[in-house]
């Protein structure tokens, strides 16, 4: 930004109204929020883009101060606190908007859940319309997903230039490696794509908590960081169809790749998600499908056609699990029935955990576990989630973690311990499990001896 200020510029200043005239502004206008419901106790902090959006705030300011404070709420709009800022301002909110961490905020912008506001101190620019362009062409966000910068070689080897642009770890020759780094730099292009529609804006919910929570349960390995990274720079979102509904998610349709650090294979993983809830009853259905390229045979990336889901026994799709409610008809009687399948092996895991780790002896990552093999292929489409390998230790997802979508699963005890189970690593607690049809059956039996008992009492 320059220090001198040209007459365009100064327009804005220029633009602010007087008492009088913002009193009639505001009666021809629909302020719907003047105070935040629920204010939260971090203010926001409103400084000017350029030298006339800095002297039109001290202008508004009766102690000269270079910045306006407004209140905000966890169910505020930015249109909202758009207005609470006209109202110091005031100056028309339609030649200016809000802008913080190289994204300009839609006024229809539902803050709550948005990164800027879990900050602890919040900070936003004042942005004239005349500087919207030097804002987002000197600010713009651009989103990256990699943890270590791809190496070069002017290698004609496949090996050497996947080792050098990968960071392979341990890796030894193969006939695949020249297939492997074109299908897995194909796959990198194509996300990149993907990525790239979030330039200047937030990056979805979901596809953080992919990036966050695989790297999060890579954290939780035995491994060393760069080799964490390394594995995490493997992992390739190719399918990403997400709805929700004020931040519960309704549908999702995802599908992750991850590439093996240490030969030339990958495994595929898909989940798709359906929950609605009604007023009388539930609907809801999950499903969790993986599939193993070991070696990866062609440089094409074998996508599932965009209409059409992943269907399990074809094109090599296996089942993991798959949970749900059966589809009854709504009413006061509705109750939730569940539909329970377990797919996964111990043989499977083992197929999935070779293809991504390798078992031989100079496998530099021993210290991935199967049961954190399990949990990255969940953590690979959005489901971070933990298994306990003691028996006083937690399972499922995490309330606390750094992403924000909670899925319903209902039944997390059960994939756990089932986890354990295909693992070799059962714990005692195991075997105390009860589904919660069970549950509800014993609940029954309870209330059926109750009544016999008080008829006995009346009987005598």
């Amino acid at each position: 930004m320059s220090d001198n200020t040209s007459p365009l510029e100064s327009l804005f200043a220029s633009l602010r109204l007087s008492d009088d005239e913002f009193t009639r502004y505001q009666k021809a206008i629909d302020i719907t929020y003047k105070k935040p419901i629920a204010p939260a106790s971090n203010p926001i902090k409103v400084i000017g883009y350029g030298e006339d959006a800095i002297a039109a705030i001290k202008a508004s300011s009766a102690d000269g101060n270079a910045y306006i404070e407004v209140q905000w709420g966890p169910i505020d709009s930015m249109l909202w606190i758009m207005q609470r800022v006209e109202e110091q301002l005031r100056i028309p909110l339609k030649v200016w908007r809000l802008a913080g961490d190289g994204m300009v905020l839609d006024p229809g912008l539902l803050v709550a859940g948005h990164s800027l506001f879990r900050k602890k101190d919040i900070e936003l620019y004042l942005v004239p319309g005349n500087k919207m362009q030097d804002y987002m062409t000197n600010n713009q966000k651009v989103h990256s997903w990699k943890h270590l910068p791809p190496g070069k070689s002017d290698s004609s080897d496949a090996l050497e230039k996947a080792k050098a642009v990968f960071h392979l770890l341990g890796s030894k020759e193969s006939a695949s490696w020249d297939v492997y780094y074109k299908q897995r730099t194909r796959a990198d292009s194509t996300f990149k794509g993907m990525l790239d529609q979030y330039t200047g804006e937030e990056m979805h919910p979901l596809l953080e908590q992919i990036r966050a929570g695989f790297l999060s349960t890579l954290a939780s390995c035995n491994i060393s960081e760069e080799q964490q990274h390394v594995i995490a720079d493997g992992l390739v979102p190719l399918r990403f169809e997400v709805s929700d509904h004020y931040g519960d998610m309704i549908d999702a349709d995802v599908m992750s790749r991850i590439y093996s650090p240490t030969k030339p294979s990958a495994v595929d993983v898909y989940f798709v998600y359906h929950h609605v809830t009604h007023y009388e009853s539930v609907e809801f259905d999950c499903r969790l499908m993986y599939r193993i390229h070991d070696p990866v045979a062609s440089d094409d990336l074998a996508m599932p056609h965009p209409d059409e889901a992943p269907r399990i026994g074809f094109q090599g799709w296996r089942r993991a699990f798959e949970l749900g409610l059966a589809d009854l008809p709504p009413g006061r009687k509705w109750k939730p029935v569940d539909q329970m399948h377990w797919g996964l092996k111990q043989e499977d895991i083992d197929k999935i955990h070779a293809a991504l780790f390798d078992t031989e002896e100079r496998s530099p990552l021993k210290g991935v576990s199967k049961v954190d093999t399990a949990k990255l292929l969940m953590a690979a489409v959005g489901v971070p989630f933990g298994v306990a390998t003691t028996e006083d230790g937690s399972d499922g997802q995490d309330p606390m973690r750094m992403a924000t979508i909670q899925w319903e699963l209902d039944h997390e005890d059960w994939i756990a311990l089932n986890i354990r189970k295909v693992c070799g690593v059962p714990l005692k607690r195991d075997a105390n499990y009860k589904s919660r049809s069970e549950m509800e059956d014993d609940e029954d039996e309870d209330e059926d001896e109750d009544e016999d008992e008080d008829s006995e009492e009346e009987y005598y």
